[in-house]
């Protein structure tokens, strides 16, 4: 077992936990996206998580998105300074159509450009009520 996976599976044995903060922790020989997102769906009352600086690549991936827009308790997310672009702007922006609990996303230091930030300020600002 790779020290990765057995950090995962530590952190996930502590279904107590409230906040998970891992920070500037890997490089880009390790898979932090698939990090995050095991750690994300194996605790499900984790309310904070700090991924910042974790040269993190979604390569596409949608695991994120699609646990973001399960509603799940997490209030707070960072992951500014990884390599998120748009398209992950794009489907975290849709995912939060559907979620309620996150109140502060994190993601500066990435390189997302203003479609991916108007793409986020659309699902979270509904200009149209005015």
């Amino acid at each position: 077992m790779d020290d990765a996976s057995h950090l995962i599976e530590t952190i996930n044995n502590l279904s107590y936990l409230e906040s998970i903060t891992i920070n500037d922790s890997f490089t880009s020989d390790v898979d932090a996206y698939n990090v995050l997102c095991s750690l994300l769906e194996g605790n499900g009352n984790c309310e904070r998580i700090e991924f910042e600086g974790n040269t993190m690549r979604t390569m596409g991936g949608t695991r994120l998105s699609d646990f973001l827009a399960t509603n799940p308790p997490l209030c707070h997310l960072n992951l500014s300074d990884n390599d998120l672009n748009d398209s992950d702007a794009a489907l975290i922006a849709d995912s939060l159509t559907r979620n309620s609990n996150v109140r502060n996303l994190v993601i500066g230091g990435n390189e997302i450009t203003d479609v991916g930030y108007n793409a986020l300020r659309d699902a979270i600002f509904d200009s149209g009520s005015l």
